[in-house]
């Protein structure tokens, strides 16, 4: 707001940083910011949970499936078939029982609103080799536009630096 103005530019609030558990500064505690998916899986919303910090939404309603390159969708298909029939059935039924229809593959479109310095702090930590890949890929993502927005973050923010869990 204009009668509470930040006099506190990111630079100065991410240089003290040792590393990602160190205390920012009040540019990046106070910004918030908001970033969205249309295809996050279930099996990704498990590392999210991990976050305690903003909000989530998450309709839980499938829109797309996700099989590693690897696997065959053909191989599984009677499968994703049956489910898909059984999850419409329910949701024609008007039952919330649906949600346990949906298999850890099961991709949902899913938003998270948070402050940057919690972002940052999940961005560094939940990117590399320690991480989901797929949570890290879309979480790289959304590093790539906080850094568009916020481009005198870059020098100061560390992608990809998760150890193996």
């Amino acid at each position: 707001p204009p009668f509470l103005a930040e006099e506190q530019g990111v630079p100065d609030a991410l240089s003290a940083r040792a590393n990602r558990y160190g205390q920012q500064g009040t540019a990046t505690r106070r910004m918030r910011l908001g970033f969205a998916w249309n295809n996050l899986a279930l099996a990704e919303l498990r590392d999210l949970n991990r976050h305690r910090t903003g909000n989530r939404y998450t309709p839980f309603i499938q829109a797309g499936f996700y099989l590693p390159p690897e696997i065959a969708h053909a191989d599984h298909q009677a499968l994703l078939d049956d489910q898909l029939a059984l999850t419409r059935e329910l949701l024609t039924r008007g039952s919330a029982a649906y949600v346990y229809t949906l298999l850890l593959g099961a991709q949902t479109p899913f938003e998270h609103s948070t402050h940057a310095d919690k972002f940052i702090y999940e961005a560094e930590l939940r990117t590399g080799m320690g991480a989901h890949f797929r949570y890290a890929e879309h979480l790289s993502a959304a590093l790539a536009g906080f850094f568009s927005q916020v481009p005198e973050a870059r020098a100061w923010v560390v992608e990809g630096t998760a150890e193996p869990e």
